[in-house]
């Protein structure tokens, strides 16, 4: 699932509209909406249109080409971002365009929604016929058709060596480079879409890199990144200035690439939606550590006017920062497209000075974690011990204090001083499927209703091994959780704790639960197919041959087919996905 497909030249002439049938080719590249881990370009082609009965919000398996139309599996890779439009046949009033990923196993996934007969959000799909199709969307054909002859006109690229720069240079060209970060802001008004300014590798900023009044366009962001050899530059705050990296105000489709960040009091990189919605940010293969702040942070200060929506994380590196790796407070994520995505990243020995989590939202929604690891929160990297700040916190992922509508998935929380992952704190609609939670000192994953309550969250196929504390826990007031295709041994506690009172209309089925300490479940009634055999796990807590988990779980649908692969436990960088066959594997790995 890694690597970028290049794009082709067709799509279907729909311009947000359902169920068109003429077709065009273009040779543009769309707008970078949600990534698919490492994913980066769209895919195109003529005619590629095909039927489907799903429903829900789900993913949607494809039932074969519509009349004179082409199928995606003859036209497009496995694990290709497309454009895609969805109307319901049946119930014409249901349609939806959106982004998506087309997978190995013959299905559409729904990732980033641009508009849609919900008001903009998933379509909860009815019973019927569905017309899905490749497709360039209206929003997007507009926003080009704008920024064209501006981008031709402005892209320019500027080069910026902290030793051998001169702020009296053009800076641009690589013998004569500007030298501070002062005068990159400076010159701000220069820089239009497609503009890139590239830092010298080796370079060390003493200075802040400030990102305002400054917007690229769909498909022609304005780029910072690394130029040269050796290591990636750095920004340094030295502990005295705010913030290395402080991203306000207008900014839109901007590009930070391999930047390192340090010393800011605060955070490392920081966005803040201030004056206005902030959308359309992508942050690539940068490092934030030795922060007394947060890593990467990212929040509205007038929640409900202002927002921050479609930005991206991708192979980014939190390292010994004082509060959060990857910190967002008060983020709606509603600006279309929707959502907050990181792909890829690692957060390790967060919490340095204040209690505090690997990755952690708060009062937020459509925050999505995807193939990412968390580690050694709130432990002291020169002694392995806990570092005295953790309290009740140091989890590794953590959905907290009404954060809702948010997906952990395919992630790997482990030796943290709290859970290994929170997926609700009086919230509801969230999902934590296909993770490894192994080696955490406060218990696997936990599901904490309070005294709003959280609602409504799956825990699907997930891997819960040897974990002080409890495997999974759900505390009062919870309803309607779904409990599938875990598998939970070896923790300390129980397998599943319940509350003993509050936690009502839940679904807890065919889980494999074997030698936790305290027992299988506490307060758990109604389970079916529980498995209490020896799982036989590899040191990667994958299956063995042989093992009860491999094919005994149930089949959960179109959305949660592709499971982790064997052998596929570095994380980021070597996670691979595989598919379910008709009957599931438990647990987070699919069995070969």
């Amino acid at each position: 699932m890694s690597g970028a497909f290049p794009s082709s030249g067709g799509v279907p002439n729909t311009v947000g509209s359902l169920g068109v049938r003429d077709f065009v080719s273009t040779g543009i590249t769309p707008p970078l909406g949600t990534q698919a881990f490492t994913s980066t370009a769209f895919v195109y082609s003529d005619r590629v249109g095909e039927t489907s009965t799903g429903t829900g919000t789900g993913g949607m398996a494809l039932g074969g080409a519509l009349v004179a139309a082409q199928t995606f599996s003859g036209l497009i890779p496995a694990g290709a971002h497309v454009s895609y439009a969805i109307d319901n046949t049946t119930v014409p009033a249901e349609w939806e365009v959106g982004d998506g990923i087309y997978t190995a196993d013959n299905v559409l996934q729904r990732i980033s929604v641009l508009d849609s007969s919900a008001a903009g959000a998933l379509v909860n799909f009815s019973a019927g016929a569905k017309n899905i199709f490749v497709t360039l969307s209206a929003s997007s054909i507009a926003a080009l058709a704008a920024t064209t002859t501006a981008f031709n006109l402005t892209q320019k690229l500027y080069y910026v060596d902290s030793v051998a720069g001169n702020d009296g240079n053009s800076g641009l060209t690589t013998s004569a480079p500007w030298a501070s970060l002062a005068q990159v802001y400076a010159n701000r008004a220069l820089y239009g879409p497609g503009s890139t300014i590239a830092l010298k590798r080796g370079s060390v900023f003493l200075e802040t890199l400030n990102i305002d009044s400054q917007s690229g366009s769909p498909g022609h962001p304005i780029v910072y990144t690394a130029y040269g050899s050796g290591d990636i530059p750095v920004i340094d705050a030295q502990s005295t200035r705010g913030w290395p990296v402080y991203i306000s105000q207008t900014a839109a489709y901007i590009t930070l690439d391999s930047i390192r960040a340090i010393n800011g009091v605060n955070d490392g990189i920081y966005v803040i939606a201030n004056t206005v919605n902030i959308t359309n940010l992508t942050f690539t293969n940068c490092v934030s550590e030795l922060n007394g702040r947060d890593g990467f942070g990212l929040e509205s200060n007038n929640p409900g006017t202002l927002d921050i929506g479609s930005i991206e994380y991708d192979n980014c590196s939190a390292r010994k920062n004082g509060r959060a790796g990857f910190f967002v407070n008060n983020v709606a994520a509603t600006v279309t497209p929707v959502g907050i995505n990181y792909y890829n990243c690692k957060a390790i020995y967060s919490g340095q000075t204040q209690g505090n989590h690997g990755f952690s939202a708060i009062q937020s929604t459509n925050i999505h974690y995807y193939k990412c690891e968390a580690s050694y929160t709130n432990i002291d990297p020169s002694t392995g011990l806990v570092n005295g700040t953790g309290g009740t916190e140091g989890i590794g992922f953590v959905f907290d204090d009404f954060t809702g509508s948010s997906t952990v998935k395919y992630c790997y929380a482990h030796h943290n001083v709290g859970y290994g992952i929170a997926l609700a704190h009086q919230a509801s609609n969230n999902v934590g499927a296909y993770n490894v939670v192994v080696l955490n000192s406060g218990g696997g994953i936990v599901v904490n209703g309070n005294a709003a309550g959280s609602n409504n969250t799956l825990v699907y196929n997930n891997t819960i091994v040897s974990n002080t504390g409890n495997g999974l826990e759900v505390q009062t007031l919870s309803s309607g959780n779904i409990i599938k295709n875990n598998l939970i041994s070896s923790n300390t506690g129980w397998g599943i704790l319940f509350s003993a009172s509050g936690i009502t209309g839940y679904t807890v089925a065919t889980n494999l639960i074997y030698n936790n300490t305290a027992g299988a479940t506490s307060n758990v009634t109604g389970a079916t197919g529980t498995i209490t055999t020896n799982p036989t796990l590899d040191a990667n807590y994958a299956p063995l041959l042989g093992s009860p988990a491999i094919s005994a779980g149930l089949n959960l649908g179109s959305s949660y087919t592709q499971g982790l692969t064997i052998g596929g436990a570095s994380w980021p960088t070597s996670v691979s996905l595989g598919s379910q066959g008709a009957t599931f594997d438990i647990g987070a790995f699919v069995f070969p």
